[in-house]
């Protein structure tokens, strides 16, 4: 939620294109500034009645943080991506928070995790609106959880939703068709069934030429 005493010392001295917030990389790709231009170059409010506490925007899950309406964004599928980026970001040395785990990912085929890998991807699931950047649905992986993830479970997915001009409809969840499961962060699996995974996918990827033979 946006207020008076959220907003940066140089937005309230005009200096916008200053905003902390944006040099923090906090800002989703649409927004300029922390306080989208409310105040103006003499420091008084543009808005005659800026409220200290504005109203929460409505969304079909609790925790957006957006600015605006979901479907008031251009291409949210690119600004979701960027936005899971900045709130979820892969920092130096973290390993795939998939790792040790019986059913990763969650969706309709669960997998099961690596045995510690470094993450390289962020990943949206099982609801694949990007615009759903909370915690539990983003996930940073390793290539090969990403990748074992999407082969078995984009299938059960039908097409993004649109909206009647074409642009991916934000306000409603992208979930699988069918019954399906929550990511369990919790259940580990056996450290033989871990690595006995873990080279079946290499062998896998070795036959496709993805990674050299030994």
């Amino acid at each position: 939620m946006t207020t008076k005493k959220n907003i940066c010392l140089a937005c309230r001295a005009s200096f916008h294109d200053e905003c902390q917030s944006m040099w923090d990389g906090l800002l989703a790709a649409t927004e300029e500034c922390c306080c989208e231009g409310a105040f103006s170059l003499d420091g008084q409010d543009l808005i005659d009645d800026f409220n200290d506490e504005r109203e929460p925007i409505e969304a079909y899950f609790e925790g957006y943080t957006g600015s605006k309406s979901l479907n008031d964004y251009v291409d949210p599928l690119s600004t979701g991506r960027k936005e899971a980026v900045k709130k979820f970001p892969i920092k130096p040395g973290m390993v795939c928070e998939w790792s040790w785990l019986q059913n990763a990912g969650g969706g309709v085929v669960p997998i099961i995790g690596c045995p510690g890998h470094p993450a390289e991807a962020v990943h949206h699931g099982p609801d694949k609106n990007t615009m759903c950047n909370i915690e539990g649905n983003v996930h940073r992986i390793c290539a090969e959880c990403h990748n074992r993830w999407h082969a078995v479970n984009d299938p059960h997915y039908g097409e993004r939703p649109t909206l009647p001009d074409g642009r991916v409809d934000a306000s409603v969840p992208f979930l699988p068709k069918g019954e399906w499961l929550a990511h369990d962060d919790k259940t580990l699996a056996k450290d033989e069934l871990i690595h006995a995974e873990d080279k079946r996918r290499r062998d896998e990827a070795r036959r496709h030429g993805s990674i050299p033979k030994v």
